[in-house]
C-alpha cells in the first residue's frame, strides 16, 4: 500500500472499515481524505527516526553519516500532513555498541518501539494519548534526492561502528 495510500480506494477500503485507531509504519505520505477519517490522535505513526531532528527516510543512516549517534531513535506520533512532523506521543533511543550494523541498530529499534506502540494502543482504549508538539525549525526532513552515490560509500566507512 506503500504508494496507494492517499488514493481514493484507500480511502473508501478504511472508511468502509471505520477503525477506532490506525497505526502507520514505513507508509507513503498519507495526504486529504484519508487523514480527516479520523480525530486527532487516533491514526499514528512509527518513525524510525528521532523527530524533529531526523524525519523522512533512512534517519538512521543520516545520524551515522552525520556521526549523531546520540539522536538515533524512533518517534510514536500523531499523523499529519507534515512528514514525520505531528504531534510527539513518545520516542525512545537505543544504546549504539562497537560492531553494530545498520541492520542490528534498526532491529533494536523495531523491539524497542514494539513495546511503546503496545503501550499506547492500551492507553488508548481507555482514554487521549498526551502528546507535544514539535519545532520543526530544527532538525532536517530527508528525502529520496538526499541521498546518493558518495552517501552510500561514505555510510560503509562508518560501519559498522568503530568508536
Amino acid at each position: 500500500m506503500y504508494k496507494e495510500a492517499s488514493l481514493p480506494y484507500t480511502f473508501e477500503v478504511i472508511k468502509k472499515f471505520n477503525p477506532d485507531m490506525m497505526f502507520v509504519f514505513g507508509a507513503s505520505i498519507l495526504k486529504g481524505p484519508v487523514l480527516s477519517l479520523l480525530p486527532q490522535g487516533r491514526f499514528i505513526n512509527l518513525h524510525l527516526g528521532l523527530s524533529p531532528y531526523y524525519r523522512g527516510i533512512l534517519c538512521t543512516d543520516w545520524a551515522i553519516l552525520n556521526q549523531d549517534l546520540r539522536n538515533i531513535g524512533f518517534t510514536l506520533h500523531e499523523l499529519s500532513s507534515e512528514v514525520d512532523g505531528g504531534q510527539i506521543i513518545t520516542q525512545g533511543r537505543v544504546p549504539i555498541v562497537l560492531a553494530d550494523t545498520i541492520g542490528s541498530i534498526t532491529t533494536r529499534l523495531h523491539h524497542a518501539a514494539k513495546y511503546h506502540l503496545q503501550n499506547a494502543v492500551q492507553i488508548a482504549q481507555h482514554r487521549k494519548l498526551e502528546s507535544v508538539s514539535q519545532n520543526l525549525s530544527i532538525g532536517k526532513n530527508y528525502t529520496s534526492p538526499d541521498w546518493t552515490v558518495k552517501s552510500s560509500i561514505l555510510l560503509r566507512t562508518k560501519i559498522p561502528i568503530s568508536q
